[in-house]
């Protein structure tokens, strides 16, 4: 799983090389098969849009004016100030955790929570998915799930794989409350 969340984390950072995002399609394929759920629009827009394009696209998704904020925090607490002090908690944990940012986004970019999860054990990752992260994967599903975008399945996709994750714990005696990384803040 790990590799799933490190090919899910290059998806949703700006996409600067596309021949990378085009080398994981067939995995992202296999995966969306796996889950029930429809890329081929995504997977098509890729394969066949130029770089340009592909860049346009993913600010008018994520970026200025945007379908989907990508930070997970402003699904969870909107303006508030708790979104500032759940930025702050998710640093404290990729500290802890000794995760090294390679992006220069907030910590709560999708891309960013996708990067750290691809580092943790899948103990570790339940019980981070299981604090606020599942809670503002869902919210993100909800707000882009209308929306016309092609990164909509990917959305999706993140979600689903997610939530089935966390709901596979109860089958395989992993428990989401146990203390691994401290999420105990967020």
């Amino acid at each position: 799983m790990r590799e799933v969340y490190r090919i899910l984390s290059e998806y949703l950072r700006y996409p600067e090389n596309k021949e990378n995002l085009i080398s994981y399609l067939d995995k992202l394929r296999e995966l969306s098969h796996e889950y029930g759920l429809d890329i081929s629009e995504f997977a098509e827009f890729i394969q066949n849009s130029p770089p340009g394009k592909i860049e346009e696209e993913y600010v008018r998704t994520f970026d200025i004016y945007p379908l989907c904020a990508p930070y997970i925090s402003h699904h969870l607490f909107g303006e508030s100030y708790k979104k500032g002090e759940f930025m702050v908690k998710l640093k404290e944990i990729y500290r802890m955790s000794g995760y090294r940012e390679a992006s220069h986004e907030l910590p709560d970019h999708i891309h960013i929570i996708l990067d750290f999860m691809s580092h943790l054990k899948r103990p570790d990752r339940i019980n981070f998915l299981s604090t606020r992260i599942l809670e503002g994967l869902e919210k993100m599903s909800e707000s882009i799930r209308e929306k016309n975008t092609p990164y909509r399945s990917i959305i999706n996709l993140v979600f689903s794989i997610c939530l089935s994750e966390v709901g596979e714990t109860e089958n395989d005696g992993i428990n989401p409350e146990r203390e691994v990384v401290d999420c105990s803040t967020l």
